[in-house]
């Protein structure tokens, strides 16, 4: 995997992130940050884990700061487009090579896309760029543009509230796992199961891949040693 496959999945795909707690880092699925960015220009933040919230009433203003990043991030990405569609199209090998490690049919980026690349959506359309640079070797080119968006977004965002249950994952029954930390750049050992908080509560082992989403969370606190009334709580009730 390279370092722009591994920008461009954290914009467009939900995605395991460590994040660091009072007790310690834990390891979350969070939400692809492109999709975070246009909740922000709604009031509608999405954090990691999905976290969320909403402003009151139908008629609250955009977040112009959001809005602004947003129609900045979408020109750089028109003006990305167009470079790589204008370049002299890679040979099949290196295509079908860059299709596999960004996991894009290469029949979508076998030949130039509509004009204005309609029909696409945003993400269709940074990974359509991304297969097409890496497939040049140009993906310098894209790198230096998209991790300007990581860093812009993550600025914004609310840190996530996790809790950690006191019980092995009843899935797999690990109690604690193992991961890269990225900014050590070395293993370490984070507890198995996170549950975040918020509006759409999401609980996940990073052992065995086991997840619980909404009223499963319930069900996974109360297995882990939680309290069925610290378990509602998490969805409201």
């Amino acid at each position: 995997m390279s370092e722009l496959s591994m920008v461009v999945d954290r914009l467009t795909m939900t995605t395991p992130q460590m994040v660091r707690t009072s007790a310690g880092p834990v390891v979350v699925r969070v939400a692809p940050l492109l999709e975070v960015l246009q909740g922000m220009v709604h009031h509608r933040t999405a954090g990691a884990g999905g976290r969320s919230s909403s402003s009151s009433g139908s008629g609250a203003p955009l977040d112009m700061e959001a809005l602004n990043l947003m129609v900045s991030v979408e020109e750089e990405l028109v003006h990305l487009q167009w470079v790589m569609r204008s370049a002299h199209p890679p040979a099949r090998a290196e295509m079908q090579a860059a299709a596999d490690l960004f996991r894009v049919p290469f029949a979508v980026v076998a030949g130039p896309p509509a004009p204005g690349f309609g029909g696409m959506t945003v993400f269709e359309r940074l990974r359509w760029t991304a297969v097409r640079a890496a497939a040049l070797g140009r993906d310098a080119e894209v790198l230096a543009i998209v991790r300007g968006w990581v860093s812009a977004i993550e600025r914004r965002m609310d840190p996530p509230i996790v809790i950690q249950p006191r019980k092995p994952c009843p899935a797999c029954g690990e109690h604690m796992a193992w991961t890269m930390d990225p900014s050590l750049d070395e293993l370490v050992q984070v507890p198995a199961i996170s549950v975040v908080v918020g509006d759409r509560p999401r609980g996940w082992c990073i052992e065995c891949g086991a997840e619980w989403v909404g009223p499963e969370v319930v069900d996974l606190v109360t297995q882990c040693g939680g309290s069925t009334e610290l378990a509602r709580n998490l969805l409201g009730r």
